[in-house]
């Protein structure tokens, strides 16, 4: 006989002894005066619960602003919880504002109006009916705001202070955006200077901040501001901090006043730079947050004249070190990065021409430290849509691919390739195609030891034993770009180097020696070449950050454009002019910060300007 009863994933074996001392006469003798043990199979499912409704707190919103916080109940069983938002009590039109495992979340920035919230409990089998509803009423109208973006100006120290104004969700200082800098003299044991900031946001009422901080160690005591205008900030603040030598004493900065006014430009660097052959708009990716006032976190889209292409927002997550185009428009960019317009995709992604995420492109790279974020520092396009991607990551798709991996145009890893470059840290690799020649300059085992090389591999990524393989690299592999006639320029670290076609060094190329790294070279049509980077000098010239060679490696000296710090992006385009990105603010004596475009002559074209 068989009992069942289910319950998920038990199986429970129910002994029972019987003493069968009489027994229906259909039995026999023998069962009838025996003892025995009987099994009986009980199986027991666990039905999953569905969880119940959870309930809406009633919403304080005394005061009738946009800022108030809707709170629920958790619910037994529930792993995510669903808000609805709408202006009608029927919802009609819902909006999803919330999907998540909290049980709260705080809403800002509304405008006048009603507003109603429903909530629902999810788990992996079922999900509850919507809770009971509740409502918001907004009485009080969001505040002016002033001009969004960054602000930056100067105290009355002539120290700087900077700060970023959001207007979304709602009007306030960006937290630890605003840093001020300060200095004290007045008091003997009081003498001192730096920068200090706010950690929190601060709220912009009426054209109006204010914040104040009884604390000490060198922190804001108050500040006090007011928007005068549109394009005008001024006000005062006072910091307190605690000197303890020669004796513990209370210093302060005294009033000090301060004036502001948008910052137009870019606010980080430019590492990128990237045109687009089909219109010659200019896409540029770096450490930078806003343009122009305007944000664009890291990534972000320019007209030929240099002002900002509205149509086009990415949300990159971080910062951005490499951009490509596929055959078909789509944008590839790399970087140090792990979400893109809020979705996860670690240091890679493939954009709409809009700038929206493709989810249909994935790339698995892994670097060797487990869940550790790696950059991806340079991604080129074949004609045929596959991707040759170079970074510290030493996984593709679960096999071993040291800093440089083939894909295919979805992302997934082309396993036919692999050029078997060891393992060396951050050293990391380069890369450059010319046809179907492949140059790689990295750390290879070909006689037993390794060390850095520049080699050739095909298509398979095994080394072509016909090109001698340059050993005598520095530590770093430095860059690689190839001139029209198939000649490789080289950099080490330490030179500027020139190879043939066999691998040979050519003894014709006689390019000055840098006293730093060159970072970025790009290469003209009649192979000239423009280098940027960390150097200041060139055979003991002033050539600050940027230089130009004729295509024998003779240094040009007349093309001078002497920006104030470094360069890492050059791009030529088709009619010779040049992009420079770096992080200088300015460049051939003009302010422009961290993107400039320059005449073939290497003077500032004037007509271009990201910088309104």
């Amino acid at each position: 006989m068989k009992n069942k009863i289910s319950f998920s994933g038990f199986v429970f074996v129910l002994i029972i002894c019987l003493s069968m001392l009489a027994g229906p006469s259909s039995m026999s003798q023998a069962q009838l005066n025996g003892e025995g043990t009987i099994y009986l199979p009980l199986i027991i499912r666990n039905f999953p619960i569905t969880p119940l409704a959870p309930v809406l707190n009633t919403i304080d919103n005394g005061d009738g602003n946009g800022s108030y916080t809707v709170i629920w109940n958790s619910s037994e069983g529930a792993n995510t919880y669903t808000l609805q938002e709408d202006t009608s009590a029927s919802f009609l039109s819902p909006t999803n504002i919330y999907e998540g495992s909290g049980t709260s979340m705080q809403i800002s920035g509304m405008e006048i109006g009603t507003y109603y919230y429903r909530v629902k409990a999810i788990n992996s089998y079922a999900s509850s009916g919507w809770s009971n509803i509740v409502s918001a009423v907004v009485t009080e109208a969001l505040p002016n705001c002033p001009q969004s973006g960054i602000w930056s100006g100067t105290t009355s120290q002539g120290k700087g202070i900077s700060y970023i104004v959001n207007n979304s969700p709602e009007c306030q200082i960006e937290s630890s955006s605003l840093i001020v800098g300060w200095s004290t003299g007045w008091s003997e044991g009081c003498t001192g200077e730096g920068w200090t900031s706010v950690n929190i946001p601060i709220d912009i009422y009426e054209d109006q901040f204010n914040y104040s901080d009884s604390s000490t160690n060198a922190k804001l005591d108050e500040i006090h501001g007011t928007f005068t205008s549109s394009d005008i900030a001024n006000g005062t603040f006072q910091v307190e901090y605690t000197v303890y030598s020669p004796y513990t004493k209370i210093c302060s900065s005294g009033v000090v006043g301060w004036q502001a006014e948008p910052f137009y430009g870019l606010d980080g660097s430019v590492e990128a730079i990237h045109i687009q052959p089909d219109d010659n708009k200019i896409l540029i990716g770096g450490t930078f947050r806003f343009v122009n006032g305007v944000e664009r976190r890291y990534l972000a889209r320019l007209n030929s004249d240099g002002s900002l292409d509205a149509s086009f927002n990415a949300n990159v997550g971080d910062d951005v070190y490499s951009i490509a185009q596929q055959p078909d428009g789509k944008i590839l960019i790399g970087g140090y990065f792990e979400y893109v317009n809020g979705v996860a995709h670690k240091s890679i992604a493939r954009l709409n021409s809009d700038g929206s995420l493709d989810n249909s492109f994935n790339a698995n790279l892994l670097f060797p430290i487990v869940d550790s974020l790696f950059p991806i520092n340079k991604i080129i396009v074949l004609p045929d849509g596959d991707i040759f991607v170079e970074g510290l990551f030493n996984r593709a798709d679960g096999e071993i691919r040291n800093y440089v991996a083939r894909l295919n145009a979805d992302g997934s890893l082309d396993d036919s390739f692999n050029a078997n470059i060891q393992w060396a840290g951050g050293v990391g690799a380069e890369i450059a195609l010319q046809g179907d020649q492949i140059y790689i300059a990295g750390v290879f085992d070909s006689d037993g030891s390794a060390h850095p090389e520049l080699v050739r591999v095909n298509q398979y990524g095994n080394i072509d034993e016909s090109f001698s393989s340059y050993t005598h690299m520095g530590y770093l592999p430095g860059l690689i770009v190839i001139q029209p006639d198939g000649k490789i320029i080289n950099t080490d670290g330490e030179s500027i180097l020139r190879f043939d076609d066999n691998g040979l060094a050519d003894a014709s190329f006689n390019a000055p020696l840098p006293d730093d790294r060159p970072l970025t070279m790009s290469m003209y049509t009649d192979g000239k070449i423009i280098v940027g980077g960390y150097f200041v000098n060139l055979d003991g010239q002033s050539f600050p950050y940027i230089c130009q060679l004729s295509s024998n490696g003779t240094l040009n000296p007349t093309f001078k454009p002497e920006p104030n710090d470094s360069v890492f992006a050059l791009a030529v385009q088709p009619d010779g002019k040049i992009l420079v990105g770096g992080s200088f603010s300015e460049i051939g004596g003009l302010e422009r910060f961290n993107f400039a475009r320059l005449n073939t002559d290497g003077s500032v074209d004037t007509t271009f300007n990201p910088s309104p």
